[in-house]
């Protein structure tokens, strides 16, 4: 049992959860974000996990890319070589300013634990954790993108546990690793939304042979 106290009315709200979320008030029937607090061993594990000293299954893995962006295509497109070094030179000051993160979901498989959280420069800014000890779904929904490439396709995985906790993050290009830990929890990936046949969903790459000749 966690119980804290709505931000919104200031009623006694029992979480059922300590899962980092949003949930919602059964008073004023309002969303709130609960954060959960890192304890000294938590952040200890994770340092540890950082530094290679802990075994662990790598789920997913995702640093904050380098800022070379939107500012700097359009400056190639549409300004002259005179132009571009002043634009860069700004693009990178940009950078210097903006907070860098690293995110990492792991698998402990001798506690059956899953956790995910994020690192940036001032310190462990989330945390998560499931588990996974009993029941378990996977969840994937495709998203293919725009038609001018603007917006890269990319899957939305959801891993819940047997009381409805979930941690959840994109996985554009099949960058993570949720089908070999899929068939290490022996668990199917249920393909929803209305893109979950198309080739370049998880689902399609997960059962193959169950989606030849739709596309």
């Amino acid at each position: 049992m966690v119980e804290v106290e709505c931000p919104l009315c200031s009623e006694t709200v029992d979480l059922g959860s300590d899962s980092t979320g949003i949930y919602e008030c059964p008073y004023c029937n309002e969303d709130f974000e609960f954060e959960r607090e890192v304890s000294e061993d938590l952040v200890d594990l994770i340092h540890q996990i950082q530094e290679g000293k802990e075994e662990c299954f790598v789920l997913y893995d995702h640093s904050h890319p380098p800022k070379i962006t939107l500012l700097f295509a359009l400056a190639c497109i549409l300004t002259s070589f005179l132009v571009m070094p002043l634009l860069v030179f700004i693009e990178r000051v940009i950078y210097q300013f903006e907070e860098k993160y690293h995110r990492q979901i792991v698998f402990f498989h001798a506690t059956y634990t899953l956790i995910s959280y994020t690192i940036s420069e001032s310190g462990i800014s989330y945390f998560n954790e499931l588990d996974l000890s009993e029941e378990i779904t996977i969840t994937s929904e495709y998203d293919p993108g725009s038609d001018g490439g603007m917006i890269s396709s990319s899957n939305e995985i959801t891993i819940r546990d047997k009381n409805g906790n979930e941690i959840r993050f994109q996985d554009p290009e099949h960058r993570s690793n949720i089908i070999p830990f899929a068939k290490l929890m022996n668990c199917d990936i249920e393909g929803i939304g209305p893109y979950r046949y198309q080739r370049g969903s998880i689902e399609f790459k997960f059962n193959p042979e169950g989606r030849i000749g739709l596309y």
